[in-house]
């Protein structure tokens, strides 16, 4: 323990990225994955790291893969760990997926991704389920056109389940203020055509 202390700390906090690269905020998620929090647990010198180094809670996976209504139920489901992370994280750019497979009960989901969204002046690479996203902007759609939020360091975005591409592109757009400046990485999954909306991409998307 004392030969690992006398690594830098910069070095040290490298190692717990690769160590425990995503906070998974996720249900049915095998119980041994490795979270940072844990590592701040061994001695306080670890602690210091894992809260100084904002970067290390920069990264969230939010998969919801089991009926809303089981989560409750399951310890291993915990909504204040999103919460928790997006605080940590400070001021570092956020990469994170959001998706579930409970297509029924998508208003339960709104309040995490409205949570995500208070933050997406900070969104770098980003992963959505497309399905999802219309679900819930369309159940109120006046609730996040509202709340129009600018996105200026969004340089990957990929759309899953995007089979009415233009749809969720225009939806996700409704999002925000205008284009995305920085965006170069822009992912369809089962879209080829594009053409539908070749005029809108050249104004949203001008680095592609």
């Amino acid at each position: 323990m004392d030969y690992i202390n006398n690594i830098p700390d910069e070095l040290l906090g490298k190692i717990f990225q690769v160590t425990c690269p995503v906070i998974y905020c996720n249900v049915e998620e095998p119980r041994h994955r490795a979270y940072i929090g844990h590592l701040g647990r061994v001695c306080r010198a670890w602690r210091n790291i894992v809260l100084t180094h904002s970067y290390l809670w920069s990264e969230l996976d939010l998969r919801l893969i089991a009926s809303f209504f089981a989560l409750s139920d399951n310890p291993s489901f915990r909504p204040g760990l999103l919460k928790l992370a997006i605080q940590r994280s400070k001021t570092s750019p956020l990469t994170f997926r959001f998706s579930s497979s409970d297509m029924e009960n998508t208003f339960k989901y709104e309040r995490s991704f409205e949570t995500l969204y208070s933050t997406a002046s900070r969104w770098y690479n980003v992963e959505l389920d497309g399905i999802l996203l219309l679900k819930m902007v369309e159940r109120n759609p006046g609730r996040w056109n509202i709340a129009r939020k600018d996105m200026p360091l969004l340089e990957r975005l990929s759309l899953k389940r995007s089979d009415h591409c233009d749809s969720v592109l225009g939806t996700f757009m409704g999002l925000t203020w205008g284009s995305l400046p920085k965006l170069r990485d822009l992912s369809l999954e089962r879209y080829g055509n594009l053409s539908s909306i070749g005029g809108a991409l050249k104004d949203w998307f001008p680095n592609l």
